[in-house]
């Protein structure tokens, strides 16, 4: 009996806690109807918004060392899904990076980019449909591409929350 109690309450838990992640209300500032999904991971995490018709998603990445640099509006990164579908988002903010020290990595520092993207409806139902397996990201330092396949802590990390915030922004499109 308290074996089945104590699951019980897990999944209740559970449940709430992954509600919470998906939230609608009101714009303070502007009091519309606004709805976000922010899984507020240290590193990996995931935010969506649906807000006054347009869809956002912002996806932290981060880099080994200082990078001291400007990435500009327009960098593109191509997430390819589980079923073979590409999706290619460009960047639509200047982003800088913010330096910090992690004890986990080599030489003891990283810089997290906060990259923002606007999605199309199709892009979000792509995102909602099939897991991330594979990332192709931006050098910011050096130029060029790197890429990240399901090994790599980003997608690995990524795979879920993009694809439940997905699912929680289709059910308010």
């Amino acid at each position: 009996m308290k074996k089945t109690l104590l699951i019980s309450a897990f999944c209740l838990y559970s449940i709430s806690t992954n509600a919470q992640k998906c939230v609608e209300n009101l714009d303070p500032v502007s009091n519309k109807k606004q709805v976000i999904f922010d899984d507020e991971n240290k590193f990996y995490s995931t935010r969506f918004e649906l807000k006054e018709g347009r869809l956002l998603l912002t996806k932290p990445f981060y880099y080994i060392g200082d990078v001291s640099v400007k990435v500009p509006t327009g960098t593109e990164f191509i997430f390819k899904l589980e079923n073979g579908e590409l999706i290619t988002l460009k960047t639509i903010t200047e982003t800088i990076g913010k330096g910090s020290v992690d004890q986990t990595v080599v030489g003891g520092i990283i810089t997290t980019f906060n990259f923002t993207f606007e999605l199309t409806k199709e892009q979000v139902n792509k995102f909602a449909a099939s897991p991330i397996i594979f990332i192709r990201r931006p050098k910011v330092s050096e130029g060029g591409t790197e890429d990240l396949d399901k090994k790599d802590r980003h997608v690995k990390k990524s795979k879920d929350s993009m694809q439940k915030g997905a699912a929680c922004i289709i059910t308010y499109m």
